[in-house]
């Protein structure tokens, strides 16, 4: 269904924008499959919780049961900022819960497991969870807007903050700046 509504989305965009690229999905091509999961899926992600962010709202609750298959937020009764209007601030414990399961916690839709059942296993599995990962990272970056220095800025802030080695997302913010 995930696809479904997916295709069906891109084709409105492309009658009403002729010059709109739609990117159309098949369940029974797996090419399709890894693209959504390693592309798709996290660049939604990294967009909403970029411009939550960038516009002072936080989530608080960033799991898996909080996210669409087609990468919009469910659960906004625990969403918060200023920008909302109903008189509570951005929490400082929420910016860093949605940062650290969107960074170093989720795995959305990239779960061994799941992949297994999928037929996406050992290095094959591992290398669809490294791009999800800078995939979401590139578009949540992106999605701050702002000059190169502030996106490499925040980045490294973002990494400093588990003091995990930079390695792991170097290429990517790299990428990003």
């Amino acid at each position: 269904r995930a696809f479904n509504f997916i295709n069906f989305s891109e084709r409105l965009k492309s009658e009403q924008n002729p010059e709109y690229e739609a990117d159309f999905f098949d369940i029974d091509n797996p090419e399709d499959i890894r693209r959504y999961l390693g592309t798709y899926l996290p660049t939604k992600i990294g967009r909403f919780f970029g411009i939550m962010h960038k516009n002072g709202i936080t989530h608080g609750y960033p799991h898996t049961g909080n996210i669409s298959t087609v990468g919009s937020i469910y659960d906004l009764d625990s969403v918060s900022g200023e920008k909302l209007g109903l008189g509570d601030e951005m929490f400082s414990e929420d910016y860093e819960k949605d940062q650290n399961t969107l960074f170093f916690g989720g795995d959305y839709g990239t779960r061994p497991r799941f992949l297994e059942v999928l037929g996406i296993e050992g290095q094959e599995a591992a290398d669809l969870q490294k791009k999800s990962a800078n995939t979401l990272l590139k578009s949540y970056l992106e999605s701050l807007g702002g000059n190169m220095d502030y996106r490499l800025k925040y980045a490294v802030e973002i990494l400093l903050a588990k003091a995990i080695s930079s390695d792991k997302y170097l290429a990517t913010v790299t990428e990003c700046i």
